[in-house]
């Protein structure tokens, strides 16, 4: 049996840690530099991944109201980072993909 050393592994998660807080540190100064706010930039990197996404499903990934969702989208719209289509399926369901200017702008925060 292997004994398990607890003080390697909390070393190894303090480097974690800290290996973690410098990037998110960074990470946050950048997007502050771009003045699009933590959540958007979220959204921006979901859509990054992940591809179209209806907006329906980003809220519910990301933990934001409903409400705000419609906000946040025409706000994202309105800078031309994101574009809202009619699901081809469902044309109730709305679904939202990043725009050139979405994928660069996410390109220059998070090369």
């Amino acid at each position: 049996m292997v004994q398990h050393d607890h003080e390697l592994d909390l070393r190894l998660f303090r480097v974690w840690m800290k290996a973690y807080q410098a990037l998110f540190t960074n990470i946050q100064k950048d997007i502050e530099r771009y003045d699009i706010g933590f959540e958007n930039f979220q959204i921006l990197e979901l859509l990054y991944s992940k591809g179209p996404q209806p907006v329906q499903k980003i809220s519910d990934i990301l933990s934001i109201p409903s409400g705000s969702m419609t906000y946040v989208v025409n706000k994202l719209e309105k800078q031309e980072l994101v574009k809202r289509q009619c699901a081809p399926s469902d044309k109730r369901v709305f679904h939202v993909r990043l725009t050139e200017k979405g994928k660069q702008l996410f390109d220059d925060i998070f090369p």
